[in-house]
């Protein structure tokens, strides 16, 4: 699924940021 992410944004890094990629993929869930 993070792979997914990463795809879908790039740009947005996910190690400094994980909360917003939690909210994000609750968002696509």
């Amino acid at each position: 699924e993070l792979d997914e992410i990463l795809a879908k944004h790039p740009q947005e890094p996910v190690a400094p940021n994980p909360e917003l990629v939690s909210g994000e993929e609750n968002k696509e869930l």
